[in-house]
């Protein structure tokens, strides 16, 4: 309702977002201490909620595009089951991480997946200190598989509660597709590399 009362010109998906939290923020009348979301549409967020919230802090989390496209091509009747798709998802992200850049230096910590999964003590231990928290570190989460996840996609998700490992590092060299590992080098090559994949 409150985006009615805006210029055709304001509404957007960025302020609709806005007007949630704001929303929520008086329903439950307190503004909260914390707030995170982890997901990846968030991406497509983060400049506003970097000019929004001057306090957020921005965890940016990188994997090689080669295993993203192959994981998303495991997910039946995605869009970015199609390697084009997949691609273009990356790309668009990976733009967003120069624009934080630009935009919130310090208040933004680049972190690789690959060093995620083979070093996540020390992985966990660097974002509590980027961000300040006195916390628990933790490397087996539980209970985190909603059962209203599309069951399509369960099968794959499924990992998701279960401890850290490294066993998705790699498994794209034996399940991605020729044409589609040509397709990410010829258009992914440059800005992957300056993520220090070199593909």
């Amino acid at each position: 309702k409150q985006l009615s009362y805006l210029p055709a010109t304001a509404r957007s998906a960025h302020t609709a977002y806005l007007v949630i939290q704001r929303y929520l923020a008086k329903y439950y009348q307190r503004e909260p201490r914390w707030f995170g979301d982890h997901s990846p549409l968030m991406t497509y967020f983060a400049t506003l909620l970097a000019e929004e919230y001057p306090q957020a802090r921005f965890l940016f989390l990188v994997r090689d595009p080669r295993a993203v496209v192959n994981s998303y091509s495991q997910f039946t009747g995605s869009p970015y089951q199609q390697p084009a798709q997949a691609i273009r998802r990356w790309a668009e992200s990976a733009r967003v991480y120069t624009q934080l850049q630009q935009q919130v230096p310090s208040r933004l910590m680049l972190l690789h997946y690959e060093t995620l999964v083979t070093k996540p003590e020390q992985t966990i231990a660097e974002i509590r200190h980027f961000l300040e928290l006195e916390m628990a570190a933790t490397t087996q989460p539980t209970g985190l598989l909603s059962p209203s996840l599309n069951p399509e996609h369960l099968e794959h998700l499924e990992q998701i509660n279960e401890e850290v490992n490294t066993r998705s590092i790699g498994k794209w060299q034996q399940e991605l597709k020729a044409e589609s590992l040509k397709l990410v080098r010829q258009r992914l090559a440059h800005p992957a590399s300056q993520f220090g994949y070199n593909l």
